[in-house]
């Protein structure tokens, strides 16, 4: 299933990636997030800031999904590789336990605008198991295009406050 959400926001694209790679907006997602995120990795790759998070669900799954993993679900970790350069932000879920029938990434792309820029972000989420699998792709694009929302108005609230 591919999905695309796109946002604009009254700043340059430098700026945005200012606020998106800041202390605040981390601190802001902690506060409202319904998972609990752990820093794994943060290194430099040439000019790509390659950041990996492992992510723990803390909510109650949709029901098609708890079917599979659990009441709770499980862990499953992140990994950003941001490209200031390129404007680009390409990420990956890497899902414990699936054995690979689980695919779902993405890449955000930002663009300047005549009123500051937008980001585009296109996912692909890919769940092969039987009879089931389109349902979590649903489920799982709700939860990602929810994410996306979010995080507009988060970075919308932090953009007068960081320099």
């Amino acid at each position: 299933m591919k999905i695309e959400v796109i946002h604009d926001f009254p700043c340059s694209p430098d700026r945005f990636f200012d606020v998106i790679e800041s202390s605040e907006l981390e601190a802001a997602i902690a506060r409202l997030s319904t998972s609990r995120r752990e820093p794994l990795e943060e290194r430099w790759d040439a000019s790509i800031l390659v950041r990996r998070w492992r992510i723990t669900p803390s909510r109650e799954l949709p029901g098609v999904i708890r079917k599979l993993l659990g009441r709770q679900g499980l862990p499953y970790a992140q990994t950003s590789r941001v490209d200031r350069e390129n404007r680009t932000i390409d990420w990956t879920i890497d899902v414990a336990r699936s054995a690979g029938r689980a695919q779902i990434g993405g890449v955000l792309q930002v663009e300047p605008t005549e009123t500051g820029c937008r980001r585009m972000m296109r996912s692909e989420i890919r769940i092969r198991v039987p009879l089931v699998g389109s349902r979590v792709e649903s489920a799982i694009a709700k939860d990602v295009r929810r994410t996306y929302e979010r995080s507009h108005r988060l970075v919308l609230g932090l953009l007068p406050e960081i320099p």
